[in-house]
């Protein structure tokens, strides 16, 4: 009786180690199918940071500054009352007591416009990338980071109150006069008529939130480089594959632990500090495309700081 007490307590424990040992397996292989799915969501949001960049940049187009403009103007001619004539309509912008329902109009204006809710959509996508990748390549992704701020500062620029807030004010913060101001509310006054008054302070307003782009800083020139330097290094990193990556992937979070920072002036020096650790993945031709695309960016953002 007891040889067959210890035989079926053998059974117990052996079944009991089984089922630890049938857990511990269990576990392994949902980490190593976690950890697999998190690789390929890195992959796929690093292919997909040129792509919403380049949405982004679509956007950045004429008919997206007139919408703009054509939505505060909306927002402005509410404010314009009955039996109130365009030249004291004219008077009542250009007086400081008007600077808090501007300042409502703007506000209003942009949150009813639809393509700024696109573009901040799209940004928000962006970080949320940005952070996704961040978890398994930190020093990579933020070389990723440095190059997106190219486009995404313009963006978020055009899409400020602050600039466009500053247009409608006649006493600037230097206590100067908004020449400019006064002269496109004359002109449009000039046409005698409601409808073509809101017209042209529409297309003031269009031409504030476009200026962003207009210069080469930060304007459509580096928008254009840094996007295709994105495109070929993301390329490059998308198609990595999973035994690839996961290599980087140490690397990369050895390097970071060892990195000082960033020291260099420009952005793009930053993120090319990076991609020289990297540079055996690039074919020579599109290595030297990168190297050319930083050199014009520096060219133009230093030209612009003369």
């Amino acid at each position: 009786m007891d040889k067959l007490q210890i035989f079926y307590s053998t059974i117990e424990a052996l079944g009991a180690i089984a089922t630890v040992l049938s857990l511990l397996w269990a576990i392994k292989v949902y980490k190593s199918a976690n950890e697999e799915r998190g690789y390929l969501e890195t992959k796929d949001n690093i292919m997909k940071i040129p792509q919403l960049c380049r949405e982004l940049n679509l956007l950045l187009t004429e008919p997206f500054f007139a919408a703009i403009g054509n939505s505060i103007a909306n927002e402005l001619k509410e404010l314009f009352v009955e039996n109130q004539t365009i030249e004291d309509y004219s008077e009542f912008l250009l007086n400081d007591s008007s600077k808090n329902y501007k300042a409502i109009a703007i506000y209003s204006g942009l949150k009813k416009c639809s393509e700024v809710k696109q573009i901040n959509d799209i940004i928000k996508q962006l970080e949320e990338s940005n952070r996704n990748i961040l978890m398994r390549f930190p020093l990579f992704g933020r070389a990723l980071q440095k190059l997106s701020f190219y486009i995404t500062t313009p963006a978020e620029q055009a899409i400020s109150s602050h600039a466009l807030n500053k247009s409608l004010a006649y006493i600037m913060d230097d206590g100067d006069t908004n020449d400019l101001l006064k002269s496109v509310l004359k002109d449009a006054a000039a046409t005698g008529n409601k409808e073509l008054y809101f017209k042209e302070l529409a297309i003031y307003l269009t031409n504030i939130s476009r200026m962003h782009l207009s210069g080469q800083h930060l304007g459509q020139r580096t928008i254009d480089l840094s996007y295709n330097m994105l495109s070929i290094v993301c390329k490059y990193f998308g198609a990595l594959d999973e035994t690839t990556i996961k290599k980087y992937s140490k690397k990369d979070k050895k390097t970071v632990k060892k990195f000082k920072g960033f020291d260099n002036k420009h952005a793009v020096e930053d993120a090319m500090e990076v991609y020289k650790k990297y540079q055996k993945l690039f074919s020579e031709s599109e290595w030297e495309k990168l190297i050319e695309y930083k050199g014009r960016i520096i060219e133009l953002m230093e030209n612009d700081d003369e």
